[in-house]
């Protein structure tokens, strides 16, 4: 009989509880809006990428092959650096309003799959402030790394000719404008359908009946009075 007595899910009740609760739905998809416009009042500024690969060249036996991309890998660290960023700099012409910080900031390294190409990439809101650092940072390394070994092992394979845009801020915050709406509906959504489930309420005369073991006669219902003053 505990069985028979748990709860079943009447999704015509569900829906008809929900439009009842229309007002709560209302407000939190007013309230919601409003804390989306204000977290978003401001456009972020789009962001480029500009990208540079660089690569161990040797003309010689596997096994200095070998060793040219193992030395790839063990200076890659050094890009971030100050000593880097600070030889990028002084490339750079001075209407280049960047500091020595900001372009270790923006820099970035990553690995093709094989560890055998380098990938420098540089984040700016200036679509020519990446490009410009990114060949820059990519030169001061190959020099950096050609004073470190005596030799011209690393080489620039692709140097970057453009930058494409990596984020989209009138992208983003119209996603964020319908994102934060839509996770509070949702969430009231569930609150209201949990609410409905685990209620001591009786709403139906066939939860009365619990399961049909138990006969309903009749129903007695409630009714609001109200007293009249004389």
């Amino acid at each position: 009989m505990a069985g028979n007595m748990a709860k079943t899910i009447d999704f015509m009740l569900l829906f008809r509880l929900i439009l009842k609760k229309w007002y709560l739905f209302v407000v939190a998809a007013v309230g919601s809006l409003l804390v989306a416009f204000v977290l978003t009042a401001e456009v972020q500024p789009d962001v480029y990428q500009a990208t540079t690969s660089l690569s161990s060249i040797v003309e010689g036996s596997s096994t200095e092959s070998i060793s040219g991309f193992r030395l790839l890998n063990n200076y890659a660290a050094l890009i971030t650096s100050g000593r880097i960023a600070t030889a990028a700099r002084e490339m750079l012409p001075d209407s280049i309003g960047v500091s020595v910080r900001q372009i270790q900031s923006m820099v970035r390294t990553s690995f093709s799959d094989n560890y055998t190409m380098l990938y420098i990439t540089c984040s700016s809101t200036d679509p020519q402030l990446a490009l410009s650092v990114v060949n820059a940072v990519a030169e001061a390394f190959v020099s950096e790394i050609g004073n470190i070994t005596g030799g011209d092992t690393i080489r620039i394979y692709d140097r970057a000719i453009s930058a494409s845009k990596s984020f989209d801020g009138l992208s983003e915050q119209r996603r964020t404008r319908v994102t934060i709406p839509a996770v509070c509906l949702f969430i009231l959504f569930i609150l209201v359908v949990l609410w409905a489930l685990f209620s001591d309420r009786i709403k139906s005369i066939s939860e009365a009946e619990i399961g049909g073991e138990v006969n309903v006669i009749s129903v007695i219902p409630r009714v609001k009075t109200k007293r009249l003053g004389f």
